[in-house]
């Protein structure tokens, strides 16, 4: 038999479950411990984050860096994650490379 709790949880609408997905980032929690603050079902909650996350296809975050560059140069893509994709031309100074690394490895 279902447990009344979870089928009330289903029935949310996905605008609810959205909402909880961006605290839970926010949060720096496990999806757990998250869960059990907010008295949400862990499993409720891992289909949904499925589901949301697989569905969701924004425009890639595109984050221009200005300066003086040649035209039609090349440049190469730095996938952080599955939101976030860099677009760094292949004439980047050295040490604003290394920057960039460096905040990359702090999200």
């Amino acid at each position: 038999m279902q447990n009344n709790q979870d089928t009330k949880y289903r029935k949310h609408h996905k605008h609810y479950w959205e909402k909880h997905i961006i605290l839970w980032q926010e949060s720096n929690l496990s999806q757990s411990e998250y869960c059990r603050q907010n008295n949400i079902p862990l499993k409720s909650f891992c289909n949904w984050k499925k589901k949301i996350i697989s569905n969701h296809t924004p425009a890639t975050p595109f984050i221009e860096l200005k300066g003086h560059f040649p035209a039609r140069e090349e440049y190469f893509e730095l996938q952080i994650d599955s939101m976030l994709t860099l677009r760094i031309r292949e004439s980047i100074r050295p040490e604003l490379l290394q920057n960039i690394f460096m905040a990359a490895r702090g999200m």
